[in-house]
């Protein structure tokens, strides 16, 4: 008896660990485009297949984490800040020419944040405006938006520039609005293309506070380790501006 009450909690705990918020519902629908997949194949040997299984991959990712995360803020009731990059080597075991080369330089990017001085409508506007995305990221020159399409233009010294355009789409709800993007085009022949840019950011209204989660799985240039590691500390110090200006009056 004692061994299957066990055994029974065990089973819930699993269960709870990856429960879907329901909010995220309309991401989970989403198809893969075409555009974002069509990206990916820019970087060299890599097949038609892998390129299909890496974007399922990352997309499974996305939710599966994004899902955790704000499962254990809605149980406990409770925001706990925090910001994560790292870079986190293989998601897939193929080992055809080009995949582990492609995959090591990809950026996994968490955070959580507690903003007390705005609403969550008022802070979902600030952070899809084009002034507000110039400021949090110096390396952003210039943004363009039509519609849900968002297009920038970045540079970064010693690496070069970027010209690359994301699709937005938002669900708002009752108390959450939820932001999932997804590149969709590079210029022809730029210095440094975004291969991969799926991406979650989600204002939920607590009663004092709106939570801020992000997560972002984002590739650029290939880099070297030395350099990934100063990579993580400037995405990870945008981040923090990032969290910082939404709270600024």
């Amino acid at each position: 008896m004692k061994k299957t009450f066990i055994f029974i909690m065990i089973l819930f705990s699993s269960v709870v660990a990856f429960a879907e918020v329901s909010f995220l519902q309309p991401v989970r629908e989403l198809q893969i485009s075409q555009q974002s997949q069509s990206q990916i194949s820019i970087f060299a040997d890599l097949s038609s297949e892998y390129v299909r299984a890496f974007s399922q991959t990352i997309r499974n990712r996305l939710m599966q984490e994004s899902d955790t995360a704000l499962d254990q803020v809605l149980h406990s009731n409770s925001c706990r800040p925090f910001i994560k990059v790292e870079n986190p080597g293989r998601f897939t075991d193929r080992s055809e020419s080009g995949a582990k080369n492609f995959e090591k330089s990809i950026f996994r990017v968490e955070s959580l944040a507690c903003l007390r001085n705005i609403n969550m409508q008022k802070a979902a506007t600030k952070f899809l405006s084009a002034d507000f995305q110039k400021k949090a990221a110096t390396n952003i020159k210039d943004v363009k938006i039509q519609g849900d399409l968002v297009c920038q233009k970045t540079y970064v010294f010693g690496l070069g520039k970027s010209d690359y355009c994301f699709k937005n789409h938002v669900f708002e709800g009752s108390d959450s609005i939820v932001i999932h993007s997804e590149i969709q085009s590079n210029v022809s022949d730029i210095e440094v293309p975004v291969y991969v840019m799926d991406s979650l950011n989600v204002f939920y209204q607590f009663p004092n506070e709106t939570v801020f989660y992000s997560l972002v799985y984002i590739r650029g240039s290939s880099l070297n380790a030395f350099v990934r590691s100063i990579a993580r500390g400037i995405v990870e110090s945008t981040q923090q501006r990032t969290i910082e200006l939404l709270e600024a009056e």
